[in-house]
C-alpha cells in the first residue's frame, strides 16, 4: 500500500500542478485547525498567518521513499517500569491505539519513546514528536540525533525553514496544524502545558497530522489534567525516577531580597554560594529581578550566567550549563520543565 506525506500550508509561490488545492475556509470550517465559526477569515490559527474566506491551501503530495532503518551503537539502560512502558507503547502502536505516559519527573520519558520509534522507523513511516517550548525543541532533537544517528531528525518551529524532508519531526505544538497524513506516531510532550491544554484546535491537529489508515498519540506528561483524564485513555504511570532516589521534598526558608535596592547581595544567597557543592539553578519570578541578581553576582568566585525566554543566546548559555561551563544559572520559569541536568542543586527565589 502507498504511503504518502502531505503538508498543507498558505503559499502564494506554488504552481497547482505540483499541489492539491483546497478552500482554506469551507463552510465556515477552517481545515488548518478545525474551528467552525470562521466568517471572514478564522481567527483561531492566526499565528501561522492569516486564512481568509477566499484563500486556499497548498497541499503538498509525497511519496514516502524513507530509508531501510540502520540501528545506532547506543544502548539506553531502562529500569523495569520504562521497559514494560516501552514495550505497551510498541504494542499500542501496533494496534492502533492511543496511550496517556504519566510519569514523574525525572523519569526518562524521552528515551521511553525510543522502543516505538524504532518500531515506526523500521516500517519506513514517519514520526512527529511535538514539543510546546523551542528550548525543550533542540534538547530531545539532539538526544533523538545521539540514539537515531543514521535517521534525518528535523526541527521545526517559527525560526526555521517551513518544511524539510525528515523522518522524525521534532516541532513545536502549533507547527504540528501545517501537517495532514503523515505520521504513524505523534508523541505529544508536555500535553498538560500552554498551548495545548484548553486549547481544542490541537486535539484536531494531532489527529488530522496521523495517518488516513491509522496511527497512535502518546501523550507525555508528569501533571495530567482533569481535560486529559476525561479522553478517558489508556494510562501507564511511572512513579518512580530512573535512577530509583525518591523526589526531593523542598524545604522553606526566608529570604530578604531588601540589599538588593542597594545592588549588595542578599546575606541568605550569600550563604549558599559559601556553600556550593554542586552547579546550582536559581529561579527567579521576572526579568528584571533575575538581571538584578546577575549583575550583583557575576564578579563572584563562581561562573554565573542568566537566561529568561527573550535571550537569543539562551540555547548556548543552557548548553554551557550542560557542559559544566557555568556554574550557576539563574533563570526564568524557561527551565522549569523538560531539560535534564545532572546533579544539580534547584533554588527557588520569591517561591510565593
Amino acid at each position: 500500500m502507498e504511503k504518502y506525506c502531505t503538508m498543507t500550508y498558505l503559499s502564494k509561490k506554488i504552481t497547482s500542478g505540483e499541489y492539491n488545492i483546497i478552500k482554506a475556509i469551507d463552510k465556515g470550517k477552517c481545515y488548518r485547525c478545525g474551528f467552525n465559526e470562521c466568517i471572514n477569515n478564522c481567527p483561531n490559527c492566526i499565528e501561522l498567518g492569516e486564512l481568509k474566506k477566499d484563500d486556499n491551501l497548498f497541499k503538498l503530495k509525497k511519496e514516502i521513499k524513507n530509508p531501510q532503518y540502520i540501528q545506532g551503537n547506543k544502548n539506553i539502560l531502562m529500569t523495569e517500569l520504562q521497559k514494560a512502558c516501552s514495550d505497551k507503547m510498541i504494542n499500542q502502536y501496533k494496534r492502533n491505539k492511543d496511550l496517556l505516559v504519566w510519569a514523574v519527573c525525572g523519569a526518562g520519558k524521552t528515551e521511553i519513546t525510543f522502543g516505538v520509534i524504532e518500531e515506526a522507523l523500521k516500517n519506513k513511516e514517519n514520526i512527529c514528536f511535538a514539543i510546546p517550548r523551542i528550548d525543550i525543541l533542540y534538547d530531545v532533537a539532539e538526544r533523538l540525533k545521539d540514539y537515531f544517528p543514521h535517521t534525518k531528525v528535523v526541527v521545526l518551529n517559527s525560526k526555521e525553514e517551513k518544511y524539510k524532508d525528515g523522518q522524525i519531526y521534532v516541532v513545536t505544538t502549533n507547527q504540528v496544524l501545517n501537517f495532514s497524513n503523515c505520521f504513524s506516531i505523534c508523541i505529544v510532550d508536555e500535553v498538560d502545558a500552554f498551548p495545548y491544554e484548553h486549547n481544542p484546535k490541537f486535539d484536531y491537529a494531532i489527529k488530522k497530522s496521523l495517518l488516513k489508515n491509522g496511527g497512535s498519540i502518546f501523550y507525555l506528561t508528569s501533571t495530567p489534567s482533569v481535560n486529559l483524564f476525561n479522553k478517558k485513555i489508556e494510562q501507564f504511570i511511572i512513579n518512580r525516577r530512573w535512577h530509583g532516589f525518591d523526589l526531593p521534598v523542598p524545604s522553606i526558608e526566608p529570604l530578604n531580597l531588601d540589599s538588593l535596592k542597594l545592588n549588595l547581595k542578599p546575606r541568605k544567597l550569600k550563604r549558599v554560594l559559601k556553600n556550593y557543592q554542586r552547579q546550582q539553578l536559581w529561579f527567579v519570578e521576572n526579568i528584571k529581578q533575575g538581571e538584578k541578581l546577575y549583575q550583583i553576582f557575576k564578579n563572584s568566585t563562581k561562573k554565573f550566567g542568566f537566561v529568561h525566554a527573550n535571550d537569543l543566546n539562551r540555547r548556548d548559555k543552557v548548553i554551557s550549563f550542560k557542559k559544566g561551563q557555568t556554574n550557576i544559572l539563574i533563570t526564568t520559569t524557561i527551565l522549569e520543565r523538560g531539560v535534564t541536568f545532572d546533579d544539580v542543586d534547584v533554588y527557588v527565589i520569591s517561591a510565593g
